[in-house]
């Protein structure tokens, strides 16, 4: 079992991972994806498609990285209130999947 400086500090990590993935996948979706010009999107994707593809696997880590810093709270904060806490990851885990799902579309 580790302390609870240990697992904060995991969790922080995991939220930074989950920063910085995230924010790289956005960043180069508002770079590539035009809004209402559907030709020019599918141009500037097939122009970067290795970038764009990037971006997808980054955002795919990040949602599942998301899971992950939910159940180190879990860990961290079920001596607080169990009952929340398990919301809570049942709620991300929901998350978690419409996000996954959203991505494919």
């Amino acid at each position: 079992m580790m302390s609870p400086n240990r697992l904060a500090r995991v969790a922080g990590l995991l939220y930074l991972v989950i920063a910085l993935g995230c924010g790289f996948a956005q960043a180069v979706r508002t770079s590539i994806i035009v809004p209402g010009d559907a030709a020019a999107t599918a141009a500037a994707i097939r122009n970067s498609a290795t970038l764009f593809r990037f971006a997808f696997v980054s955002d795919l880590v990040g949602t599942t990285f998301f899971l992950f810093t939910a159940m180190a709270l879990f860990v961290l904060l079920r001596h607080v209130n169990q009952l929340v806490a398990a919301a809570m990851v049942t709620l991300v885990a929901v998350s978690v999947a419409i996000t996954s799902l959203n991505l494919v579309f």
